[in-house]
């Protein structure tokens, strides 16, 4: 059996899954939330250290707060994110109708987009001097670990057999 056979290499993987936008009979800007949510503090946090922190003197997103305004503020858009984080899981356990599959895409979504990024980027991007190398490092590493999350998520659903379903066949498809 191949590594990864229930997933489309450049579709789900390269392309971290935007071409799947508005398929499959969903709403548009829900598919859009499902995927750009989950990074909403990544996204606050390259906008803050690239732009707004040197030439404004303003943080978007302080990734260690100071004072009561930073916190919230901090809080508010990492909650974006957890709930961008639970919505892209809820989405794939209806569409898988496997409340596993959803569970499993949601672990790697907190890892990878958030637990990670949130320990790494920081240090990574304050030891680049260059606002726009800071830019270009941050993207492909949060590319980077989009993609080993979809990567892990499609290794998971292409060796998942649903003990549900006993009849001999895989029938695991997204509806």
């Amino acid at each position: 059996m191949q590594l990864i056979n229930k997933c489309n290499f450049i579709d789900d993987i390269v392309l971290l899954g935007f071409p799947h936008i508005g398929k499959h009979g969903g709403n548009k800007s829900y598919d859009i939330f499902t995927e750009i949510s989950p990074y909403i503090n990544d996204i606050c946090n390259i906008i803050t250290v690239v732009l707004t922190k040197p030439y404004f003197n303003f943080s978007i997103y302080a990734h260690s707060p100071i004072n009561i305004k930073q916190k919230i503020i901090k809080a508010l858009i990492d909650m974006v994110s957890t709930f961008g984080i639970a919505a892209t899981a809820s989405q794939h356990s209806l569409g898988y109708k496997n409340e596993l599959i959803g569970l499993i895409k949601g672990i790697c979504l907190t890892i990878f987009g958030f637990i990670i990024p949130e320990l790494i980027l920081n240090p990574i991007l304050h030891k680049i001097k260059k606002n726009y190398l800071k830019f270009i490092v941050a993207i492909v590493i949060i590319y980077l670990l989009d993609f080993t999350s979809n990567i892990i998520f499609c290794i998971f659903l292409s060796n998942y057999t649903n003990p549900s379903e006993n009849t001999g066949e895989d029938k695991l498809t997204y509806v």
